[in-house]
């Protein structure tokens, strides 16, 4: 018979994880993270990859439509060595390149007003416009735009990531000697003191290379590390093709190399040398390439194990070569 008002005993829950059930679902999760996390690093690194590609678009395009309104693209260094400075009132390899003369291109107008271009980079008067700091040159795969000498109005500038094209030797843009025999030089869309308009680029300009990257050096205090990553100043404006991208062979700088971290920057220590004896090699914390414009605005990126003549050949613009082009 029913009865309403008799109660029954409530019967306790009996369900949940024993401690080995609990330590194995987070074992399990553990292990899924850990399969994860790759692909997640993966794919920001692609993004990253992708920004960096769209920052040297964006700079390609911006010499492109300079060298339409001005018949060349900007003059690669202002002054030179055996220049008289006496009117510029600094050293030739701390005035102007082509950095100095790119603003109105890149939606820059702004910073570009504060430049004189009418004396030395390293002025007094241009400390600002040296202390500007752009994102559009910086990758993201690096540590950013980096604060060079901050503590002097004549030196202060920003280290970033992308350089012209300078050749395929070394800084002089003169003939090199290999392994007994002589590497001529085939021309660059990038010079001291003169414009190079595309009428000069005879290899096709789908085969010259215009820009690319390379690593930044870490704050060094106010002691200059090397003329790596300053395309504000002469001496650190371009890159030159005589090694292979990311190579494990030391380049050739003016300064002391004793100065920065070069093993956390995964660059081989360089060796000092004078001003054009140096040679800049494109590098990138992007995995097994590096990224590269051309002077029609097309990119790609470039694998570390390019072949050595196709690379230099790419960095010539009157080589009279053909060079065969690989991904």
């Amino acid at each position: 018979m029913y009865h309403p008002k008799k109660r029954f005993p409530v019967v306790p829950s009996r369900w949940g994880f024993t401690l080995v059930e609990l330590l194995v679902v987070i074992a399990i999760i553990g292990m899924l993270v850990g399969l994860l996390l790759p692909a997640v690093q993966q794919a920001r690194e692609a993004a990253r990859r992708m920004s960096c590609a769209n920052n040297l678009r964006q700079l390609t395009l911006g010499m492109l439509n300079y060298e339409s309104a001005n018949n060349g693209f900007p003059i690669g260094a202002y002054t030179w060595e055996g220049d008289d400075m006496s009117a510029r009132t600094d050293r030739w390899r701390a005035d102007h390149s082509w950095y100095s003369q790119i603003g109105p291109y890149i939606e820059q107008m702004a910073w570009y007003t504060q430049i004189n271009l009418e004396i030395s980079m390293s002025h007094s008067s241009n400390d600002n416009a040296r202390r500007h700091k752009m994102n559009i040159f910086a990758c993201p795969s690096d540590m950013g735009l980096v604060e060079n000498e901050w503590n002097s109005k004549n030196y202060a500038r920003v280290r970033s990531n992308y350089l012209v094209n300078w050749g395929n030797t070394d800084y002089s843009q003169k003939d090199k000697r290999e392994s007994g025999e002589t590497v001529k030089f085939g021309g660059a869309p990038f010079q001291p003191r003169v414009k190079t308009p595309l009428s000069r680029i005879r290899d096709g300009l789908s085969n010259t290379m215009i820009l690319s990257e390379v690593k930044v050096i870490p704050p060094c205090g106010n002691t200059w590390a090397g003329s790596i990553s300053e395309p504000s100043v002469t001496v650190g404006c371009g890159f030159t093709a005589w090694n292979l991208p990311n190579a494990q062979v030391a380049d050739a700088i003016t300064a002391c190399p004793d100065i920065a971290d070069w093993e956390a920057m995964r660059i081989p220590k360089p060796i000092f040398t004078d001003d054009l004896g140096q040679y800049l090699t494109p590098r990138s914390f992007h995995n097994g390439v590096v990224d590269v414009f051309h002077c029609d605005g097309s990119g790609r990126f470039l694998s570390n194990g390019i072949n050595k003549e196709v690379w230099r050949a790419m960095a010539t613009a009157s080589g009279h070569d053909l060079a065969t082009m690989a991904e």
